[in-house]
Parts: structure tokens; sequence; C-alpha cells
């Protein structure tokens, strides 16, 4: 690569540019610092230039002074009593003051409403029964830590035959 081509990338690299150099060139600025050591010292001390967002922010470039600071801290406090004042923080006027019990009673009637909804609209009874695959036994099942598993089945020739699984914690 040419020296003014290399001069390109070293400019994109002090200019924060980095994104725009192709893989090739990237390998290429890499070997060439490798070889010049006295450029790699000196674009390791340069600060690349702020992203064009980062510019337009307008960052304050030194801390608020006292008196601007008092200003901010009298607005809060001024704002803030205005709102106390004014009672804002109050509840609002259009709702009615309840009792503890008028507040019980109005919530035991919304639960009364949201049960019979759900009994209106919620599921409905499942007619299908679940059933187990007469050709498994469970004989036993593998717990971890201390515990203890134990299968009971009952009935196992009829067409009502069950199993109960137990699984007990170790204690003491």
């Amino acid at each position: 690569m040419s020296t003014q081509e290399m001069n390109k990338l070293v400019e994109a690299l002090r200019d924060g540019r980095i994104d725009e150099l192709t893989p090739t060139e990237m390998d290429a600025l890499e070997n060439y610092l490798d070889a010049h050591p006295e450029s790699a010292a000196l674009l390791a001390n340069e600060t690349p230039a702020a992203d064009e967002l980062l510019s337009l922010a307008q960052l304050p470039t030194e801390a608020p002074s006292d008196q601007e600071w008092d200003a901010t801290w009298q607005t809060v406090a001024r704002e803030s009593n205005l709102a106390r004042s004014s009672g804002s923080s109050a509840r609002p006027r259009f709702l009615p003051r309840f009792s503890f019990a008028w507040s019980s009673a109005v919530a035991a009637a919304i639960c009364l409403v949201m049960v019979g909804a759900w009994s209106f609209f919620g599921p409905t009874s499942v007619t299908e029964t679940i059933l187990l695959d007469p050709d498994v036994e469970i004989h036993s099942i593998e717990v971890f830590g201390d515990d203890s598993s134990f299968v009971l089945e009952a009935n196992r020739d009829e067409v009502d035959h069950f199993a109960v699984i137990w699984v007990m914690e170790e204690t003491g």
C-alpha cells in the first residue's frame, strides 16, 4: 500500500472513522502500526473526534455555579409548595370519602360480580376424562437427596384401578 493511502487510513483512524475501513484496510493499518511503533505511539495519545450527535448535545463544559444551584432548588421548593397548597396530592374531589365499612362492602360486591362473571364466562366443564394407559406400570420413582417415594396401586385388574404416588421428604 502506498504512503499516501496509508496516510488516509491513519487520518480515518485519527478522525474516529474506523467503521468506514474495510477488513483489508484494517489489516494493512495494523501491520503498518506494528512495523512503525513511533506512529502507533503518536496515535495512542490522540482522542478521536466526537460523534456528530454527541457534538450536537452541547454538554456543559463547567459545573453550575452556586447561584444557579440555589435558583434551581428554589424553583423545586416553590413548585412543591404550590402542589401541596393546591391539594393536588390529596384525593380527587369527585370521589366520596368512604368509611371502612362502605369500602369493604364495595370490595365484597366487586368480588361477587367477578365470581359471577367467572362462572358465566369462565372455562366450561371438561367432559373428557384423562385415562391412564393400562399397559404402564409404575413400580418406583427416583427422587433426589434423602427423600423417598412410595407407589401404591389398587384394583389393578379392574377398570377403575388407580395408583397413588407419594414422595416423602426426609426429616430429622
